[in-house]
C-alpha cells in the first residue's frame, strides 16, 4: 500500500532460508493484485522456509489526488509466515524498515526477525513522532484500518512523499531506506 496498488500490478514472494543473513532458497512465488483496495493472493506456495521477502510493484492510487500513478513503485517487505491462510500488507513501513532489519540481524547474531522488525518499526515510526509501542507488526497495518496504527500508516503515506509523482516517491524512498540501515 502506496494508497492502494492498482488493480494488475505484480506481487512476488521470495523464500528465504531463515538464517540472519535472510539468503533467497531461489523459490518465488508470482500472484497480481486483484483489486482497487490492493489485495492479493498468491495462490499454490509451498515454502520449506516460512520466511519471505515480498515485492509489490506496480500503480497505486495517491492517497490526497485520488489519481492512479502514471508510474509504477516498488515496495517490499519481510515477513515470517505461520500459516497457508498468512496475510502479509506490503505498504511504506515494511519498505523503510528493509534495510534496517537487514542490519540489525547481520549485526546481532542472536536477533531474531521478529525483534529486529520490532526495532525497525519503532524507529521509523519515531522519527514521525509516533509512538509505535502498541502497533504490532509493520505488515498487519493497513491504510483503510480503523485503529491508531492504521491511522500512522495512512499519515505516513500522505506525509513522506512530497512530490506526488511516482517516480519522485520512488526516489524518496530509494534515498531513505538504506540512509537508515545503521542507525
Amino acid at each position: 500500500q502506496k494508497g492502494p496498488f492498482a488493480k494488475g500490478s505484480s506481487v512476488t514472494a521470495f523464500e528465504l532460508d531463515g538464517s540472519n543473513e535472510l539468503k533467497q532458497t531461489g523459490r518465488s512465488f508470482n500472484g497480481t493484485i486483484s483489486s482497487d483496495d490492493g489485495s492479493f493472493k498468491i495462490k499454490n506456495v509451498s515454502l520449506v522456509s516460512s520466511y519471505v521477502h515480498l515485492t509489490a510493484t506496480g500503480a497505486y492510487r495517491n492517497e490526497i489526488s485520488g489519481k492512479k500513478s502514471s508510474d509504477p513503485i516498488t515496495l517490499r517487505a519481510l515477513s515470517k509466515l505461520g500459516d497457508e491462510n498468512a496475510k502479509v500488507n506490503v505498504n511504506l513501513i515494511t519498505h523503510l524498515e528493509y534495510d534496517r532489519v537487514a542490519y540489525l540481524l547481520e549485526n546481532d547474531s542472536k536477533m531474531e526477525l521478529a525483534g529486529a522488525k520490532k526495532q525497525a518499526e519503532k524507529e521509523i515510526f519515531a522519527m514521525f513522532y509516533i509512538d509505535a509501542d502498541d502497533f504490532g507488526y509493520s505488515e498487519d497495518l493497513n491504510i483503510f484500518g480503523t485503529e491508531d496504527a492504521n491511522a500512522a500508516l495512512l499519515a505516513v503515506s500522505v506525509i513522506l512523499p512530497t512530490d506526488y509523482a511516482a517516480s519522485g516517491v520512488m526516489e524518496r524512498l530509494t534515498a531513505l531506506s538504506p540512509d537508515m540501515a545503521e542507525d
